[in-house]
């Protein structure tokens, strides 16, 4: 019966929806500061998505982007999807003609996160800012992710980057796992446990997932 406080929002806070990549909307020099986790390194252009984004900001104002710079979860998503879609026999099946063979789907990989030396940097050099000294700042964080310690949710929280993918191409079970169907419906689970040894460590029957290193970086256009 408890009713949480309401805080209304306040009277200068307006509310839009827009892409990275188009800002025609707002005028140059409109913005003191711009924040952006996870963003970026989605964009499919991500160099004209940060001049949009140098453009708006006022002079001295800043642009702050989170994003990833290596990422176990990334990495281990990666080689379950390469494996679907290069099929190989069918892990479930007893047959020993074509029929147990699942054929490839190649598909080129997305690709989600900034992880070159120096990658985004340069990006925003390109587009504008770092043109003086101190004027992209950069500073990264090394933490795990932990996974937690059943199968089922290992498994949903290991893939979860690339769970639209793989259900786009059948590669998981009814429920998200393994439910016995065999073929292209456990061929994510089997790849998940093939490959997730490399990247965890386990602790009191968890899995963390270790070398995650967030970045963030705060770009001042001078």
């Amino acid at each position: 019966n408890h009713c949480p406080l309401i805080i209304p929002p306040p009277k200068n806070l307006t509310k839009s929806v827009t892409d990275l990549t188009d800002l025609s909307s707002y005028g140059s020099n409109s913005f003191d500061a711009i924040i952006c986790c996870y963003g970026y390194n989605l964009s499919s252009n991500i160099s004209h998505a940060l001049s949009e984004a140098y453009r708006v900001l006022i002079p001295g104002g800043v642009l702050v982007i989170a994003t990833w710079e290596r990422s176990a979860m990334l990495s281990i998503g990666r080689d379950v999807e390469a494996y679907v879609r290069g099929g190989g026999r069918d892990p479930y099946t007893t047959l020993d003609d074509d029929e147990a063979f699942l054929p490839p789907r190649l598909v080129p990989v997305k690709k989600i996160e900034l992880s070159g030396v120096g990658e985004l940097e340069g990006l925003l050099a390109a587009s504008g800012f770092g043109h003086k000294p101190q004027a992209v700042v950069a500073t990264s964080l090394v933490y795990p992710i932990d996974l937690g310690s059943t199968p089922a949710d290992q498994f949903a929280m290991g893939t979860i980057l690339v769970r639209g993918e793989l259900e786009s191409l059948g590669a998981l079970g009814s429920a998200g796992g393994s439910n016995g169907a065999g073929g292209w419906g456990n061929l994510a689970e089997e790849a998940f446990w093939m490959n997730i040894k490399k990247y965890v460590d386990v602790v009191e029957g968890n899995l963390l997932l270790r070398d995650n290193t967030f970045k963030l970086v705060v770009s001042t256009k001078m």
